[in-house]
């Protein structure tokens, strides 16, 4: 039975994974909150008790950055310098493989309309894990998903957007988007994408994989699918005189499905329905 580290003690990621791979592997939490080992991420370096092993570590904690110069400096010290922290730390521990949950918003370059100081430090980020591990023949996998949600709006901070639709539809009430574009998203359930880090796991791939759904929408998909989970006919309008909100660039796929044999399979209207079935227990 393998052991896993993951860092990331409250991220949703992290124990989304951890509820699958404890069913089959030995499954500890580090952070701040919550955790078995105690790891600050905004620390200049990380450090565990010695002599600790870990087959696994896997990396899910992120800064998603802000607008101001503070912002652009955590965000660095976290994503770039943090991940970098863990693959020293993975070695230590004598981990056999790292995973890293990155972002599609990695593959962003100047110019790109959400290129920001969270897709330049997420690529910073997978840059330095890339040399650190290829340098020290530690097997790397980096994934990439696109927008993720899950049943319990642990996202929601992240995913404003998806889930105000939600909201506004669970509600009745109408849906405003600013600007006449009807914008392009592609959003991955959560459990689906924990799915595909366990796999990566149990085969031991590696590698940097963009992990999209298979199927992009539109605004106005989601809106649509959320007034008929939600049994609301609702209405959506634009706001032609305001400014667009602009698709989210595509990102490229990859062979990963094939070599795990999986492909996330919730689709946007199963999705939403674990949204409502969980809210009704609350």
């Amino acid at each position: 039975m393998k052991t896993v580290l993951i860092v990331g003690s409250t991220s949703a990621v992290g124990r989304s994974v951890g509820r699958l791979l404890e069913k089959s592997h030995k499954v500890f939490f580090a952070g701040r909150r919550d955790a078995d080992y105690y790891l600050d991420m905004g620390s200049v370096d990380v450090e565990l008790p010695a002599n600790l092993h870990f087959d696994v570590v896997i990396h899910a904690i992120a800064d998603f950055g802000g607008h101001e110069e503070e912002d652009y400096c955590r965000a660095e010290l976290v994503n770039a310098i943090g991940t970098l922290n863990i693959c020293r730390l993975a070695r230590k521990l004598g981990a056999g493989q790292i995973v890293i949950i990155s972002s599609s918003f990695a593959n962003y370059l100047p110019g790109d309309p959400y290129y920001n100081i969270y897709s330049l430090s997420k690529r910073h980020a997978d840059e330095l894990a890339q040399l650190y591990c290829g340098n020290h023949g530690l097997p790397l996998t980096i994934l990439r998903p696109t927008q993720l949600y899950d049943a319990e709006s642990r996202l929601k901070r992240h995913q404003g957007l998806f889930y105000l639709i939600i909201d506004k539809a669970q509600n009745g009430d109408e849906i405003v988007f600013y600007g006449s574009n009807d914008a392009l998203r592609n959003y991955i359930y959560l459990d689906d994408f924990s799915e595909v880090i366990v796999r990566c796991i149990q085969k031991g791939i590696t590698g940097v994989f963009n992990c999209p759904s298979p199927r992009s929408v539109k605004l106005t998909e989601v809106a649509d699918t959320a007034y008929k989970v939600f049994n609301h006919r609702g209405s959506v309008r634009f706001l032609a005189d305001k400014p667009d909100i602009v698709d989210l660039s595509a990102v490229p796929g990859s062979d990963l499905y094939q070599k795990i044999g999986y492909e996330p399979s919730t689709s946007l209207s199963d999705g939403i329905h674990q949204i409502r079935n969980m809210r009704e227990l609350i």
